[in-house]
């Protein structure tokens, strides 16, 4: 699940920087790297530089979107920006914004259904 997170600002490089986490920078986030919620999730997971450096950018586009400012930043900014932030910074950030789904109960048992052959819950 992602949670919003709202307006976060960062000081890099004596800038400050402004970021929106929300689900539109998520969504913008599967368009720029060609993947769904459970690849960016998962990339996100293994700290892949790339997806953290497009995580910086979509929400900094997103703030500025939000504030009605001028992008005055490239993607290649936002590389730097990680470089500047590290790399845990970084991933605290994005870690920040996802949640796994809450279960009162673990390990449930399956079966299979027998209408559509797909394993449900029992």
């Amino acid at each position: 699940m992602i949670k919003n997170r709202g307006t976060v600002e960062k000081e890099i490089a004596g800038k400050k920087i402004g970021f929106k986490f929300n689900m539109a920078a998520f969504e913008a986030m599967g368009d720029d790297l060609n993947l769904g919620l459970s690849g960016l999730l998962i990339s996100i997971g293994q700290g892949k530089l790339s997806t953290l450096a497009t995580f910086l950018h979509r929400g900094a586009m997103q703030y500025c979107k939000a504030e009605k400012k001028e992008v005055d930043f490239t993607r290649e900014d936002a590389s730097e920006w990680l470089g500047e932030l590290g790399f845990e910074e970084v991933m605290k950030l994005a870690e920040s914004c996802i949640a796994a789904p809450a279960h009162d109960e673990k390990n449930l048992p399956a079966t299979v259904s027998k209408e559509s052959g797909v394993l449900q819950p029992a």
